[in-house]
């Protein structure tokens, strides 16, 4: 019996220095993070800082010329600003690859891979996810990582786009499987109080101008609780050129937890923030996928719809 007892209590004690000693690691690797991110931080700062100039200026400039001047510089400034956010995307997953006991560095890409930096980086985050010891796998953020790749996967460039059913503005119902061989289909996340994205409006309007004769649909899609608020957007804007719908969404409770839920678009689509868009073809296969706002991405958009379609 004491023999027993001894046995349990050196038992207890290792189990106790082994996480502390897990703790202490932590900290140095939490440690290691911060020195990792510090030049960037201080990149981004100093960007950031200049694109908030940009931006009151072009509020100010009264002259044409000018405020298109200003609006190039100010595209410039975010391509250098969301290059500084890729590169270190990807120090962190070469990080996280170097530490695969570490808990801190799963939080670290848990954070990042349904970002625009994330965008593209789905072979990446899956190769490093992999990596981790079974310990980190199982815990809670390692089924949260395994809950938000399946999403990540299945509406990454190159997956089959992810069907779904709808009522349209005007009670109609609308399948993503209709146009199926017969229309590009652009998905257009969107919400009435998000400025960023009435602001995308002038180009998509151009766009859909451009491509809407040759095969081309749009599908926007609302995060509006307030569903008059979003039909009134629609109309003032004059968006209602094509179709228009609004979602319950379920974005916030993507959990293990709702294995009975249907989840809504957004989230099938991997959708964290708006404005976000998906570009599908005609095989039903995703072809591009833009985050965030601005002409850097409308060009993108414009330029690969017109390798496709054709000008």
């Amino acid at each position: 019996m004491h023999i027993k007892k001894l046995t349990l209590i050196l038992a207890i004690f290792v189990s106790l220095n082994i996480n502390c000693q897990t703790q202490e690691q932590e900290i140095v690797i939490q440690k290691q993070i911060i020195a990792l991110h510090k030049d960037l931080k201080k990149a981004q700062d100093s960007v950031g800082a200049l694109i908030k100039v940009c931006d009151l200026e072009i509020e100010k400039a009264s002259d044409l010329i000018a405020k298109e001047k200003l609006n190039k510089k100010l595209t410039y400034l975010w391509d250098i600003y969301d290059m500084s956010l890729r590169e270190e995307a990807l120090k962190d997953l070469d990080f996280a690859k170097l530490h695969p006991n570490s808990l801190s560095c799963l939080k670290l890409l848990l954070n990042k891979v349904q970002t625009q930096e994330g965008l593209g980086l789905y072979d990446k985050y899956e190769e490093i996810f992999h990596n981790f010891s079974e310990e980190v796998k199982a815990s809670e953020e390692g089924k949260k990582m395994t809950e938000k790749l399946k999403y990540f996967k299945q509406s990454k460039v190159g997956s089959v786009a992810p069907d779904f059913s709808v009522i349209d503005i005007n009670g109609k119902e609308l399948s993503l499987n209709d146009f199926r061989g017969k229309k590009y289909i652009l998905l257009d996340f969107w919400a009435s109080w998000c400025a960023p994205c009435i602001v995308d409006q002038k180009y998509l309007k151009k766009i859909y101008g451009r491509f809407s004769q040759k095969d081309f649909e749009i599908i926007s899609i609302s995060r509006d609780t307030d569903k008059e608020k979003w039909k009134n957007t629609v109309l003032k804007h004059k968006t209602n050129i094509w179709k228009q719908v609004c979602i319950e969404s379920d974005l916030n409770i993507c959990t293990n937890d709702l294995p009975q839920k249907k989840h809504s678009v957004d989230v099938n689509y991997f959708v964290s923030a708006i404005p976000h868009y998906v570009l599908i073809d005609k095989a039903g296969i995703i072809i591009g996928k833009w985050k965030n706002s601005g002409e850097i991405n409308m060009k993108e958009l414009e330029t690969k719809l017109s390798d496709v379609i054709g000008n």
